[in-house]
C-alpha cells in the first residue's frame, strides 16, 4: 500500500525545482499556444491534482480526475519520465500512474467525480485555481477500472 504523502511546502509549485518547473510550464505554452502566464497555472494545478490523486488512493477513496486543462499538464509531466518518477516517489510516496482509456464508458456521472475532485484538491491545502477546474469539468476517472475521459486530449485514467 502506498504511504500518504505528507508535505511542507506552501504551493505546488514548490514540490519540483524551479527549472524543471520553467521546462513543463514552457513546453505546454509551446506545444497548446497559450501565454505562459495560463501554461504556469496549469502546471501548478497539475501538481495538486497528482498530490491529491496519491492521497485519494492512500486512502482508498472513490475515483478523481483532471480537468482538460489540468490534464494537458500531467501530461506533458509525464514525458519527463525521469523527473516524473522521482517527483511521484520523493514527493508522493510511490508513483501515480496514467493509462490511456479504451472503452469510452464512464463508471459514474462525470459531474459526480468532479465534485470529489475538487474536495480532494481542497484537501491537499495547496491553492486551487477554480477557474481551471470549474470551466473544465473533470471526466476522466482516476482509477485503474477503466474509466473514461471524454474531454482529455488523449484519454486518461490513473492506474493503480
Amino acid at each position: 500500500m502506498m504511504a500518504t504523502p505528507t508535505l511542507h511546502h506552501t504551493t505546488a509549485r514548490a514540490l519540483i525545482e524551479a527549472p524543471l518547473f520553467a521546462r513543463l510550464a514552457g513546453r505546454v505554452a509551446r506545444e497548446n499556444a497559450m501565454p505562459d502566464e495560463l501554461a504556469q497555472r496549469i502546471v501548478e494545478q497539475a501538481l495538486v491534482f497528482l498530490v491529491a490523486a496519491a492521497r485519494n488512493r492512500a486512502h482508498r477513496g472513490k475515483p478523481i480526475a483532471p480537468s482538460a486543462l489540468v490534464d494537458i499538464g500531467w501530461h506533458t509531466f509525464i514525458l519527463y519520465t525521469a523527473e516524473y518518477s522521482r517527483f511521484c516517489e520523493r514527493a508522493l510516496g510511490g508513483m501515480v500512474h496514467h493509462a490511456p482509456t479504451d472503452d469510452g464508458r464512464p463508471l459514474e456521472d462525470p459531474l459526480v467525480v468532479q465534485q470529489r475532485t475538487l474536495v480532494a484538491l481542497a484537501a491537499t491545502g495547496y491553492p486551487v485555481d477554480e477557474d481551471l477546474w470549474a470551466a473544465h469539468g473533470a471526466d476522466c476517472n482516476e482509477s485503474g477500472g477503466g474509466g473514461t475521459c471524454t474531454q482529455c486530449h488523449q484519454g486518461c485514467v490513473d492506474s493503480p
